[in-house]
């Protein structure tokens, strides 16, 4: 349908980190899967498998170097984790969702160089696994952030679909040690709409990994991803589709497989506003 007012082509625009900026960040990432043990080509074990994880975080620029945010704190409202195993679906019950020890708590992030160091606010040193979560959630704290930098001066018309670097996959689902395995990473724009009065554009996601190498993870997922015309940040990115992933172990004379197979769903939701001075 054409409309007068209908927008055909955009152009991105990158806006820096500041001082002050706030990001509400809601992620949630469901895992279903079978687990087969496979010897001598019969089935010898076969597991189900979930794993929720829920996060909401919020996260405060403190200082920002030339290129990129150097200095932040993060505060988790919530940060939980539910698991459930089973031999079959019927078998399996919900648990309720484990809290990790990050929840209700903050922390002090601080980029120098490739090192990022982790303290509680006031200092001190917060316990191994505490760090070690807020490590993972915040590895690209502090570095470019590529999905700004691809679309940054991008002129893109709706319709058109691009192929992203594969290195950008880590931005949009946070799974480094898939990123080689990404064979096809591609989104087009669909549409362009204003989303609390900031100009958002929607674009539809297809990335598959599909890598012929022997114990890769297979993955062909579908989704959309948000973003702000004028800023490049994200403000939404859902994906789900199935994965799967096989391994072989033992000696030849008594080798067997670990297969598994099942779908994921990740759900990333940003609100961005500035603390007043």
């Amino acid at each position: 349908m054409n409309s007068a007012n209908a927008i055909e082509t955009i152009v991105f625009s990158k806006r820096p980190a500041q001082p002050g900026d706030i990001s509400i960040q809601t992620i949630e990432c469901d895992l279903d899967m079978r687990l087969l043990i496979r010897q001598s080509g019969q089935v010898v074990q076969a597991q189900n498998q979930s794993i929720g994880r829920k996060q909401l975080r919020e996260l405060t620029i403190l200082n920002v170097g030339p290129n990129a945010p150097i200095q932040a704190q993060v505060q988790y409202d919530e940060s939980s984790v539910a698991l459930k195993t089973a031999e079959s679906s019927q078998d399996a019950t919900a648990q309720p969702p484990t809290p990790q020890p990050v929840t209700g708590k903050s922390y002090l992030v601080v980029r120098e160089g490739n090192a990022l160091t982790i303290t509680y606010p006031n200092g001190t040193e917060p316990p191994a696994l505490e760090k070690e979560i807020v490590r993972q959630n915040m590895e690209s704290f502090g570095l470019p952030n590529p999905i700004a930098n691809f679309f940054d001066q991008r002129q893109i018309r709706v319709g058109e679909t691009v192929r992203l670097p594969t290195q950008v996959a880590r931005e949009l689902l946070g799974f480094p040690d898939t990123v080689k395995n990404i064979t096809q990473f591609q989104l087009r724009l669909s549409e362009v709409k204003k989303i609390e009065d900031r100009q958002c554009a929607i674009f539809d996601i297809r990335l598959i990994a599909n890598n012929a190498e022997e114990n890769s993870l297979k993955m062909d997922l579908a989704g959309s991803l948000i973003l702000e015309v004028g800023t490049c940040r994200t403000v939404a990115v859902i994906l789900n589709g199935p994965v799967g992933a096989s391994e072989t172990h033992g000696p030849a004379a008594g080798q067997f497989e670990v297969a598994s197979e099942g779908t994921i769903r990740v759900a990333v939701h940003a609100n961005y506003t500035t603390k007043s001075r």
